[in-house]
């Protein structure tokens, strides 16, 4: 069966676990940020793992990480290159929503990979999960996360996600500095998807809108004031 993209919503496949001594390739869909590219490939292979840099990484057009062909481009080659076992996003910023409509879905489908990011990512990741049909993973980006000053469980909430170690009802930790708050107790089951809250509202009416029907939705956001949170969740 050919999934079309009205299938795929109830569709999602899973995707192959990161292998040991795995390749990850580093992609910047959205914003620019300096990296120091030899840092980031020792980091890596402290960890078992090899590091590919796309073209757009090291880039700067305004407030982009290269011009949008660059980054589409990139976005491509990570996909179909069947070496690379996960794609990592640099940062998030603001640049993935200018791509969704260039996206080839059916190449993405085909090639299917974990994928890794959030905040601006979080266009990409309804995207794909609209029209490709498989599973990508909201989680920390290289150069603000696990280069810089993360929290203890970030890194290895990551790698044991990616590997394949974490099954259906495993609790992940969080920084004990953040303790979790319960506002009304209760137990659901369903598909958790979400993202950045800003990032959601403005896909709503596109092809590439949240699929709401029976999920457990989960959002982020940093240094909105509440009357803003009050408003996208209005228009939600």
């Amino acid at each position: 069966m050919t999934l079309q993209p009205t299938d795929v919503l109830c569709a999602q496949r899973p995707v192959p676990a990161l292998p040991s001594q795995g390749l990850i390739g580093l992609i910047a869909p959205a914003g620019p940020a300096a990296l120091d590219t030899e840092q980031a490939a020792r980091w890596m292979r402290a960890r078992g793992y090899s590091l590919r840099i796309y073209p757009g990484v090291q880039q700067k057009d305004g407030y982009l990480a290269g011009s949008d062909e660059v980054r589409l481009n990139d976005l491509h080659a990570a996909f179909a290159d069947d070496d690379v076992d996960t794609i990592l996003c640099l940062r998030g910023g603001y640049g993935s929503p200018r791509l969704l409509d260039r996206i080839d879905y059916d190449l993405l489908r085909r090639h299917a990979k974990p994928f890794v990011g959030y905040s601006d990512i979080t266009a990409l990741h309804l995207a794909i999960n609209r029209h490709a049909g498989f599973v990508t993973f909201h989680g920390p980006m290289l150069n603000a996360d696990l280069l810089g000053d993360k929290q203890p469980p970030t890194e290895s909430s990551l790698f044991s996600l990616l590997r394949g170690q974490l099954k259906a009802g495993s609790l992940m930790p969080h920084p004990a500095a953040y303790p979790l708050t319960t506002v009304e107790p209760g137990i659901v089951c369903g598909q958790l998807l979400g993202g950045n809250l800003s990032l959601i509202a403005a896909t709503m009416g596109t092809s590439y809108e949240i699929n709401g029907d029976g999920i457990i939705l989960f959002i982020e956001d940093i240094n909105e004031p509440l009357y803003r949170i009050d408003r996208l969740l209005t228009h939600l």
